[in-house]
């Protein structure tokens, strides 16, 4: 039976975390280190951390403190990869733990060494003034445990938030050198793990993943700028992937082949948004529609190329 580590990345998350905190104490299957990455906060979030852990007497638990704040996705990073256990469950600071995630999880895990991560299911919960309502995001087919084998849209779209994670310490540490700091953690396991053929999803939810009122949505105006950016997103990550997957000779003939389609797809899309496509780019695009995530997406990058100076609220 491996070690378990717990990662939770705090900052100025004082209001929720007591509730987060009981919901890791009381697992039916204890971690063997929680790691508390604080990341400069000035709310008492780490004075509230310390005192609950004397308060509890807890022993396996621990505080980093960042000397200076370094934002989210740095922290995560910082706090996945100081991690002592064999499996690591990245943690939110303001979400609830089912009492049975990390008993079951990582018997999933032991029993299927071919997983580097798994991905329960979540539910999302929406604080308004007067009410809190539940919604359920659907499991793909009937299975308790699905694999997903790469087709692009697993690798383009991360459809669960890393607190839902389950994660061999050996594959954080082995994709490491293509994890940039701009990435944030949740899209880096899932994506490489995704490329690689070793995500599967777990058919039970397992976390409140909680969203505020104040913070559940945005809005603003899509530019061809804001767009073409999207996409360079999408092809550098796509590109340290494969290059992962090519030093790692990882790259079968249907994982090549699909891999080269995607990112003929990508480059495709970069020149109709750049104003720079050809006939061949159309129908590249044409070819790999089933890869964009809705169907609206497709005439979007249409309108821009026909108006790229236009704008689009969203």
């Amino acid at each position: 039976m491996g070690t378990i580590s717990v990662i939770l990345s705090t900052y100025n998350g004082k209001r929720y975390l007591r509730e987060l905190m009981d919901s890791l104490r009381n697992q039916t299957r204890q971690p063997d280190e929680v790691l508390v990455s604080d990341d400069a906060s000035s709310d008492g979030t780490v004075e509230l951390v310390r005192s609950y852990i004397e308060e509890y007497g807890l022993t396996s638990w621990r505080v980093i403190e960042n000397t200076k704040n370094i934002g989210w996705k740095a922290n995560f990073k910082r706090g996945i990869l100081a991690s002592s256990g064999d499996l690591v469950f990245p943690c939110d600071q303001d979400d609830i733990w089912d009492l049975h995630k990390i008993e079951l999880m990582s018997a999933v895990m032991e029993d299927n060494p071919e997983i580097n991560v798994l991905a329960c299911q979540v539910k999302p919960f929406y604080e308004g003034k007067n009410e809190v309502y539940h919604t359920d995001r659907a499991q793909r087919g009937g299975e308790l445990v699905s694999a997903l084998d790469f087709d692009g849209s697993d690798f383009l779209y991360v459809m669960r938030p890393g607190c839902a994670y389950c994660v061999r310490s050996d594959f954080a540490r082995d994709i490491q050198p293509w994890w940039k700091e701009s990435y944030p953690h949740d899209a880096v396991l899932w994506r490489f793990a995704s490329i690689s053929g070793t995500l599967s999803l777990y058919g039970r939810q397992l976390v409140s993943f909680r969203r505020h009122g104040d913070n559940a949505s945005t809005r603003g105006c899509m530019t061809r700028e804001t767009r073409l950016a999207d996409v360079d997103y999408y092809i550098d990550f796509f590109k340290q992937a494969r290059d992962y997957l090519s030093k790692r000779k990882r790259l079968d003939h249907r994982r090549d082949s699909m891999t080269l389609r995607l990112d003929a797809w990508l480059n495709s899309r970069r020149r109709v948004l750049a104003g720079e496509a050809s006939l061949s780019d159309f129908r590249t695009i044409c070819a790999g529609r089933s890869w964009y995530s809705t169907w609206k997406s497709p005439l979007v990058d249409l309108y821009f190329f026909l108006r790229p100076n236009g704008r689009l609220h969203v």
